[in-house]
């Protein structure tokens, strides 16, 4: 009964999801050199895994999905079940280095093909990219039929999870907005441009203004200030200032060569010598040219708009010879530009409003984005040719994709369909494929006892373990097959066997025989794990916050989340909660994990002794003490919490001469949890 109820509970996934986890090479990206992308959506591929173990989806099925998930037929298409590949490292080289380029492109296959056959086939074919295996019967061309077929997938970091209406919903939506965005700077730009040639057509007679004003302003009744003389001229300030800038400014010369006496002369200064008749002349020949040139584009402009009347779509309005659009091009950005429609007048202004809030309504309108996720997509059907000592450019012979050899034997068919994944995947899950129920087994076999029956589980080749029982491993795995590749009832047939209910006592008689345990005499007591030891603390201090699934955290230590939802990078030192999980045996997720290794280092007791995340965690357990006011309860309430059992008389007679000899009172029983949360007994498993 406690190990159905254990199987049925919704945080089962969520515990053997993270072993599954360890293969897949999970991270949230940011791997560093040549891989430093962020996977911010990774976690739907977590949260695929937790659910696919609470739901006991069978393995056959669950490989299947993170091999082709896309690729299947519509009932049992998966595309997230793909982030098995998506999530693991994309190399990148330099764009115009070919070099480079094939040098990423090879490192990604190799990481695919690599974790593909640890992680199903317990096998190392990443071997043979240079050359043949050395050891196991895998050629260079069986390597080249695998990465033809990873290289015809491609990866999708943005691929909708929303149903067909969600997504066609919100895509009309923003074409909404686009289209009303359009119009809006269709409008802008053609507004702007008439504002603009009309003051283009003004620029004699302003820039004359400018002068006079400059002549008139220290005489008798002269305005001195020049945006009252404009408005009393009917000019917009704006105008005069923007043509004093010009003016002014000698390197505009060059710009308008015919107001070259402007420039010469110095009309702005009160002591200027130019005459006002060759200034005149000179805004006149100014003007003409301006006017030539707007005349032929008017003209145009009327076709233009009749055009686009009669074609019923907006098309380019028409522009001016190089010359004279270079020319007009100085006047925009100049002494005639306006920046906003809003600066040519009320009217103008009100539509302008009008128009964008037409945008924003449009936009506030648009359907939620349906959430995306990182998968592989197909992207071609072609077969690769051998690459010569590892090298993309040195082509060898092509190969045919198709499952390896001596699995499939020689006469095995040649994939044809798309990348070739759903056939892979489909050769995978055969029931005739020897290894890959015997792999899963072994795995799950070393998840409950701390070794495996094969202590090599990703490498079942020449160089791995022989099996301890190449019996039960056949055993186990034809009853997995026929059981339906199910999980949990393998789960149950382990936990009720008389193997793993075996105690941890220790004897001498049997080390003699068997020190290393491999042929398993007792239960190997077994350190927990970082994620079991995290979210074992905040269940004893009544902090664990039990939600499944969502985004990870950056520190996994301010959060009451369980450690299955921190953010992980790659390089191992990008997110906060990085540091902490290497501390404590995390593996690096830069390649597929088969087993964690286990150290005991003097920087782990400094932590529990000294961290902030201890004390607070020890704080908050005595929270949970304060109704008890008898020391010696207090004592047996912490044992009977933190390790299933009452205190032995010693311990509760040092836990009292603890409490009593302290110098604070008040900081002696969280002093005194930390020391309880920070002992052998509360991180192993009995």
């Amino acid at each position: 009964k406690l190990v159905d109820r254990l199987l049925d509970s919704k945080h089962y996934g969520e515990r053997w999801a993270r072993h599954w986890l360890d293969v897949a090479r999970y991270s949230d990206g940011l791997g560093g050199f040549g891989d430093g992308q962020d996977l911010p959506g990774a976690w739907r591929y977590r949260d695929w895994v937790v659910k696919a173990f609470n739901e006991d989806m069978p393995f056959n099925e669950f490989a299947r999905r993170q091999i082709a998930g896309d690729c299947l037929e519509d009932e049992s298409k998966d595309p997230v079940a793909t982030g098995f590949f998506a999530i693991g490292p994309t190399y990148k080289g330099d764009g115009g280095d070919a070099e480079a380029t094939n040098a990423a492109k090879a490192e990604t296959l190799s990481d695919r093909v690599d974790t593909f056959s640890r992680a199903f086939l317990g096998l190392t074919a990443a071997c043979a990219r240079c050359h043949n295996h050395k050891f196991d019967p895998i050629s260079i061309k069986d390597y080249y039929s695998l990465a033809g077929i990873f290289n015809n997938s491609r990866l999708n970091l943005n691929h909708p999870l929303g149903t067909k209406d969600e997504i066609d919903a919100h895509k009309e939506g923003n074409a909404r907005v686009k289209e009303k965005q359009e119009e809006l700077n269709a409008w802008s730009v053609e507004v702007r441009e008439d504002g603009m040639r009309k003051l283009m057509r003004q620029s004699g007679d302003h820039i004359l203004a400018l002068y006079r004003y400059y002549q008139q302003r220290n005489k008798d009744g002269g305005i001195s200030d020049r945006n009252k003389y404009a408005t009393e001229k009917g000019i917009e300030p704006k105008s005069l200032n923007q043509w004093e800038r010009v003016l002014k400014d000698a390197r505009n010369k060059g710009k308008f060569p015919l107001l070259a006496t402007w420039f010469e002369k110095s009309p702005l200064d009160e002591k200027t010598k130019a005459i006002e008749a060759e200034l005149t002349d000179s805004a006149k020949v100014f003007r003409e040219r301006i006017v030539t040139i707007l005349d032929d584009l008017d003209g145009r402009d009327s076709m233009w708009r009749e055009d686009m009347k009669t074609q019923g779509k907006r098309l380019p309005r028409p522009r001016a010879s190089k010359e004279d659009l270079t020319f007009l091009n100085h006047l925009r950005g100049g002494p005639c530009k306006i920046g906003n429609p809003d600066e040519l007048g009320d009217k103008f202004k009100e539509k302008h409003k009008a128009m964008r809030d037409a945008v924003a309504l449009a936009r506030k309108e648009v359907p939620p984005k349906p959430p995306t996720a990182h998968v592989l997509n197909e992207g071609g059907s072609t077969d690769m040719h051998v690459a010569l000592r590892g090298d993309l450019a040195k082509k060898g012979e092509v190969v045919p994709r198709r499952f390896l050899r001596v699995l499939a034997g020689d006469d095995s068919p040649n994939y044809k369909n798309g990348s070739g994944r759903k056939e892979l995947a489909i050769a995978v899950t055969d029931s005739s494929n020897p290894l890959t129920a015997r792999v899963i087994v072994n795995r799950v076999w070393q998840w409950h006892f701390g070794q495996a029956i094969v202590g090599t589980p990703s490498n079942f080749g020449i160089l791995g373990e022989k099996p301890s029982h190449p019996k039960l491993l056949d055993w186990l795995a034809s009853s997995f097959v026929e059981e339906g590749w199910s999980l949990k009832k393998f789960h149950r047939k382990i936990l009720l066997s008389a193997t793993w209910q075996m105690s941890s006592v220790h004897d001498d008689a049997k080390f003699a025989k068997d020190g290393d345990n491999r042929f398993l005499w007792r239960m190997n007591p077994r350190k927990l794990d970082a994620e079991n030891w995290r979210d074992s603390l905040l269940v004893a201090s009544g902090e664990l916050d039990f939600t499944i699934g969502g985004a990870p955290i950056n520190n996994i230590l301010t959060s009451p989340r369980r450690t299955l939802y921190s953010k992980i990078s790659r390089s191992g030192d990008r997110f906060d909660s990085d540091a902490f999980l290497r501390l404590f045996g995390f593996p690096a997720p830069q390649s597929t994990s088969a087993k964690r290794a286990v150290s005991t280092v003097p920087q782990q007791y400094l932590f529990m002794m000294n961290s902030s995340f201890m004390q607070k965690r020890a704080q908050a357990l005595t929270q949970t003490l304060q109704q008890e006011k008898d020391p010696g309860r207090r004592i047996r309430m912490l044992y009977e919490r933190l390790y299933s059992r009452l205190p032995e008389p010693r311990e509760t007679e040092a836990g009292l001469t603890f409490v009593e000899s302290a110098s604070d009172p008040n900081k002696v029983w969280a002093q005194y949890a930390q020391v309880l949360l920070s002992s052998h007994e509360f991180m192993q498993i009995q």
